[in-house]
């Protein structure tokens, strides 16, 4: 009798482990992103239920002449976002070379590889993929508070989450309250 209870007690914590481990991958997995234009510029968007939290505004065309707009782009690196989101393989940003290019790259896990299967933006092609990940999410203020930001070698790497939810909350404690969904002004510093 004993024995049953105690199996029975150890298949409930695991089946309640098991259960609350999906429910926070869920909740990860429910952000959705997006490109929508403000004040006619195109901005990749991140909305977890908290308001839609600017990501990257796209301002440089440099890719325009290979059919690469700023707002074809915007849709694209949107798009991306939101497959590896959803596949569970959005936890960090990070920084690599792929096809002489400079990129970044969703990873799955702190240092992971940033190859060709998980590109997010291509640069241009001098672009310094660190530094342009630091502006691009403001790391470089949050470095000194503790912020998002992680380095393992040579590359950056950049919590997505703690990213989203310290804009969240930052919006939150200034008593920002969204009415819609073009609200929110991208800052100037994310500029492509």
């Amino acid at each position: 009798m004993r024995l049953s209870i105690l199996k029975f007690t150890a298949l409930s914590a695991i089946s309640l482990s098991m259960l609350l481990a999906q429910s926070i991958a869920h909740a990860q997995r429910s952000t959705r992103f997006f490109c929508d234009n403000y004040s006619g510029e195109h901005v990749t968007y991140a909305n977890n239920g908290n308001g839609n939290v600017p990501l990257v505004k796209w301002r440089d065309d440099f890719f325009g002449g290979s059919g690469w707009t700023a707002g074809r782009r915007c849709d694209e690196v949107s798009a991306r976002f939101q497959v590896f989101n959803d596949a569970g393989r959005l936890e960090y940003l990070t920084t690599g070379v792929v096809n002489r290019y400079p990129v970044i790259c969703a990873a799955f896990y702190f240092d992971g590889p940033c190859e060709d299967g998980n590109v997010l933006i291509t640069l241009r092609p001098n672009a310094d993929p660190n530094l342009v990940l630091m502006e691009l999410t403001e790391t470089r203020r949050a470095r000194t508070n503790g912020g998002p930001l992680l380095q393992s070698g040579n590359r950056v790497f950049v919590d997505v989450d703690a990213l989203i939810e310290s804009r969240s909350t930052t919006r939150r404690e200034s008593g920002y309250t969204p009415s819609r969904t073009q609200d929110v002004q991208p800052n100037d510093d994310r500029i492509w």
